[in-house]
């Protein structure tokens, strides 16, 4: 007998659609697109470049500027979308990576610091990424800017984050 029912609510059902299954269930149509959205709300990046931003930083466009040491444009490039209105963290995290790249490519040490510092206390690094970071300031400070205060002072905070105070050691008895 049980066997039959489930047939014919089988049948019903297959007939109908399953377009009824929301209404059986209590479960509105308005609510069903609500949790959608929802969904689909969680479920963007958060992490997004705006697309006016994104043409002045496009990787297609600006590696070429670097690769040709067209430093000046990429600079340019960098300043404008920095005056966009309303940065968010990340586009000014990403802004903070190409004047990495820049201070690198250019040998521009203070630049380089400066970006490598303001990605440091962004709070978008994971930890040993950050901890890579930290040791590059120390690094930097250290070796070409000779500023061995700040280089201690970084050193000293790679340790305390790292928990590793005798990797640095060294570099801190000779500043």
């Amino acid at each position: 007998m049980s066997h039959f029912r489930l047939a014919r609510i089988s049948l019903i059902l297959a007939a109908i659609g399953l377009n009824a299954v929301p209404a059986m269930l209590g479960v509105t149509a308005a609510h069903a697109q609500d949790k959608e959205k929802e969904k689909a709300a969680a479920e963007a990046p958060k992490d997004a470049v705006r697309p006016e931003i994104y043409k002045l930083i496009d990787p297609a466009q600006t590696k070429p500027l670097l690769d040709a040491k067209n430093f000046q444009e990429y600079q340019t490039r960098i300043d404008s979308a920095a005056a966009a209105p309303n940065l968010t963290p990340y586009e000014s995290f990403v802004l903070n990576q190409m004047r990495v790249q820049l201070g690198q490519a250019s040998g521009n040490n203070e630049l380089t610091l400066k970006a490598l510092e303001a990605m440091i206390d962004s709070g978008r690094l994971k930890q040993e990424d950050k901890l890579r970071f930290i040791d590059a300031v120390g690094g930097i400070y250290y070796s070409s800017i000779k500023d061995y205060d700040k280089a201690i002072t970084w050193f000293n905070r790679y340790g305390t984050e790292s928990g590793d105070t005798a990797k640095q050691r060294q570099y801190i008895v000779r500043s």
